[in-house]
């Protein structure tokens, strides 16, 4: 079918929803099947799903039970069980993500919600699928319709691709350790991406297994095939080469804040839900704490111990880690 030829009654159902479901006072959400159903429709083509929710799913496939006051009453010793609560509760939505994202499926998930509603086990579709999750809690529909508005209005015309796959390449002495954020890896080498967005950032970390020679340069390219709007497959490749060092001192004169602090960030968030709150802030100033020890043994001069020494690019690091 033509989409500019149906384009009148898909308006018409839009506007004819309110009134049609006015007097429904069915509390219940079968927010899986609504999913499935959607993405049965969208198989063949793959595309960008939206749902929205404002409800726990309570029924059907992906229904989802009251965890909070359980997981609450089970935390009688602090936060040592806290961290559970971030953990999605079974598997079943994860399969079906994964299936999603085999067929270009991306899902964003709107929850404008006044309960609870296990965001932890609902964001598994949208983190696997290259979307992501808008929380809009406690809703109110006085102050918030606006920002929905925008939100819903930007996802939508915002500069974008689709059935994306990207793979980051280095030099030889170098290799790609891990890759975080919304996405589905089904190889060791790709990450696929049913949705890639201009909001959207992939963090990649690199492991160092070889020597370089000094004032040698190791190169760094990442390329991203995707589908625009309109139907066009494109390859966008961007290649950068950055001199090596074997002084420690270059390397800390030349770091850069904000990405080494995003990292640390991007690392913390991942760690919450296998370990407790207390946990993730004791590494995260571990970190902080071995990387100005490292500057301080190697590369400052002689200085009494009681006084703190910094990098100058990376001095606002305590205070960022605080």
């Amino acid at each position: 079918f033509s989409r500019l030829q149906c384009r009148d009654s898909l308006e018409q159902l839009l506007e004819s929803i309110p009134s049609m479901f006015e007097n429904n006072r069915v509390a219940d959400s079968a927010f899986g099947a609504a999913m499935k159903a959607g993405f049965l429709a969208m198989k063949p083509t793959g595309g960008k799903l939206l749902v929205f929710q404002s409800v726990l799913p309570s029924v059907g496939t992906g229904s989802l039970s009251a965890r909070e006051t359980e997981g609450r009453s089970n935390i009688s010793s602090g936060d040592k069980e806290a961290h559970k609560l971030l953990q999605p509760v079974d598997k079943t939505l994860k399969t079906m993500a994964l299936e999603f994202a085999e067929y270009q499926v991306c899902v964003d998930v709107f929850l404008t919600t006044q309960s609870y509603t296990d965001v932890a086990s609902i964001s598994v579709v949208p983190s696997t699928t290259g979307g992501r999750v808008y929380y809009y809690f406690p809703f109110s529909a006085l102050s918030d319709p606006a920002k929905l508005f925008n939100d819903l209005r930007w996802n939508i015309t915002r500069p974008q691709g689709l059935e994306a796959v990207m793979r980051v390449r280095c030099s030889q002495g170098l290799q790609v350790q891990d890759y975080s954020g919304n996405f589905c890896k089904r190889v060791p080498t790709d990450i696929d991406l049913p949705a890639i967005d201009s909001d959207k950032t992939i963090m990649v970390s690199f492991k160092h297994d070889d020597k370089f020679q000094e004032n040698s340069e190791c190169g760094f390219q990442c390329a991203l095939l995707y589908t625009t709007v309109y139907g066009q497959r494109r390859i966008r490749v961007i290649n950068i080469s950055l001199p090596c060092t074997s002084m420690l001192s270059n390397l800390f004169r030349c770091a850069d804040l904000e990405a080494q602090f995003t990292y640390v960030v991007k690392q913390a968030a991942n760690g919450i839900p296998s370990s407790s709150l207390s946990q993730v802030r004791d590494q995260v100033t571990s970190t902080c704490i071995n990387i100005l020890q490292s500057y301080r043994q190697y590369c400052a001069s002689v200085s009494s111990s009681g006084q703190l020494i910094l990098p100058e690019a990376l001095k606002l690091l305590p205070l960022y880690t605080l």
